[in-house]
């Protein structure tokens, strides 16, 4: 073999181990094989706070080593699936999304836990499954794309996703980012379960019930929009807003299975919904929590 032909296979050599090693140390086998992106410098919000989410979710990248999906999403004119990643920004890829859906309607049938516990909201059943594009328009609000729920009251149809893992049951710091439906009639839980209503609210009047909502939440520390706010005060909302809750014992009380029901009566409907949740086991500084209500009311325009 001339020496030309051996310089030309061991080069053929290397490229095809570069391409499997490639293939292999970085795709994220969530769903279907996704490559990620090249790392950068870029510090999201998560990457600033010492301590490790228990479940996090979003339609953003929340930290710079998380490598998976954002969303796995369902197409109404034919019921295909895709998983939905994000753009070099860090935002949700809508460009991706959007031209998968078409003019039909996307179904969020798998929201992708980002703190690696693989905790993953998910919803089998497609009538149950919350809406991320109605008619080929995404739903968003304050601009950024938002899971919207739609359930009626008192009735077996009503959108719901559950925690894949089973219950959270670590929760000693809380941030929401959702709203209620603007309706009349609008119901719905801040977060929910299955068997216990920890969260139990007083909807269209308080976000939390006087009676039946868990003492540790109603008796934790609470700030709206980073405002402080008494539980007994705090207004449901049907306009956006960050709900950050350190309840008063914690841990205690504060367990949550489901999102946009609570048992089977209380439903998150008129497009309610969610656009970030996260939770940590143990409290965080009061630096880093207001750090994250700033950088939460910055990029959702609260």
């Amino acid at each position: 073999m001339f020496i030309w032909q051996q310089d030309f296979s061991m080069i053929k050599i290397v490229s095809y181990y570069l391409f499997l090693c490639s293939t292999l140390c970085f795709s994220q086998v969530v769903g279907t094989p996704y490559i990620i992106q090249v790392e950068n410098n870029t510090s999201f919000v998560l990457d600033n706070i010492s301590k490790s989410p228990t479940v996090a979710y979003s339609v953003r990248k929340l930290s710079k080593t998380y490598h998976g999906f954002c969303l796995r999403v369902r197409r109404g004119s034919d019921n295909a699936l895709l998983d939905i990643g994000f753009d070099a920004n860090g935002d949700l890829d809508t460009t991706s999304m959007i031209s998968f859906v078409g003019n039909s309607n996307g179904f969020v049938a798998v929201w992708y836990d980002q703190s690696g516990n693989q905790n993953n909201l998910k919803q089998v059943t497609q009538i149950y499954q919350p809406k991320i594009i109605n008619s080929g328009v995404l739903i968003t609000s304050n601009g950024k794309p938002f899971v919207g729920f739609y359930g009626t009251p008192s009735s077996t149809n009503y959108n719901h996703m559950d925690v894949s893992g089973g219950q959270v049951a670590t929760n000693a710091q809380l941030f929401i980012v959702n709203k209620f439906g603007s309706a009349a009639g609008s119901d719905g839980f801040l977060l929910g379960h299955t068997s216990y209503f920890n969260y139990h609210s007083m909807p269209s009047t308080n976000l939390f019930h006087s009676q039946y909502a868990n003492s540790s939440v109603y008796s934790g520390t609470l700030f709206i929009n980073g405002v402080s706010f008494s539980p007994s005060l705090a207004p449901f909302h049907s306009d956006l807003k960050v709900i950050s809750l350190q309840p008063l014992n914690p841990n205690s009380g504060t367990e949550w299975n489901v999102i946009g029901r609570d048992r089977g009566s209380h439903l998150t409907n008129n497009g309610g919904g969610y656009s970030e949740i996260y939770s940590f086991a143990s409290a965080i500084t009061t630096t880093e929590r207001q750090f994250i209500e700033n950088n939460i009311i910055y990029y959702y325009s609260l």
